[in-house]
């Protein structure tokens, strides 16, 4: 169906030539072609394909990307926590012998992760400008530092089959909530 066929009965169109460069068009009405009432549309010469361009959107990423690493990183918080009680229960061992029960290791874990979140909720504005001002990637090595410093200090903490030497269990204490503190301050990146 064209434009043409459209428009109310009577309408012309036609095209005319300014200075031989641009076109223009004029509408008029009636049934005479060379009425004044006409109505000057455009000064430049235009096509409809031009004007009704479409793009075509972007195809949605896959998603199994995003399944694989939330897989990976819920895997990882598991053994994070398994490896956290090991590290609490052979602290609590060391320093109260006999009374390491399991009550005893949930709640020292659960005061080194309330620490870890308390030094989180601090530092999270200062985290927020310090990404605007030097990039997330900058941000996200810290947290990582952070993990790093945090996650070594617990493996000290635990028996290492005799190849290095295990932190007493008064200094893991106070050393496990500094770390888990220091790497709460450097930011957590999820």
């Amino acid at each position: 169906m064209s434009r043409r066929s459209l428009e109310p009965a009577g309408t012309n169109w036609s095209r005319t030539r300014n200075n031989g460069s641009a076109s223009s068009a004029s509408l008029s009405h009636g049934g005479n072609s060379g009425s004044n009432s006409s109505l000057l549309l455009s000064n430049s010469r235009t096509s409809i394909a031009s004007t009704l361009s479409f793009t075509r959107p972007a195809a949605a990423p896959p998603a199994w990307p995003a399944i694989l690493v939330s897989f990976l990183h819920n895997v990882s918080m598991g053994a994070a926590m398994m490896l956290w009680i090991d590290v609490c229960e052979a602290v609590l061992a060391e320093t109260r012998p006999g009374h390491a029960s399991k009550s005893a290791i949930q709640t020292f874990n659960g005061r080194l992760l309330a620490v870890n979140a308390f030094c989180e909720l601090c530092s999270s504005q200062f985290i927020g400008v310090a990404s605007d001002k030097y990039g997330r990637r900058v941000v996200q090595l810290s947290a990582q530092l952070g993990q790093v410093i945090d996650y070594t200090a617990a493996a000290l903490c635990l028996p290492s089959l005799g190849l290095l030497g295990k932190i007493p269990g008064s200094t893991a204490s106070v050393l496990l909530f500094m770390t888990r503190g220091t790497a709460g301050v450097l930011g957590n990146f999820k």
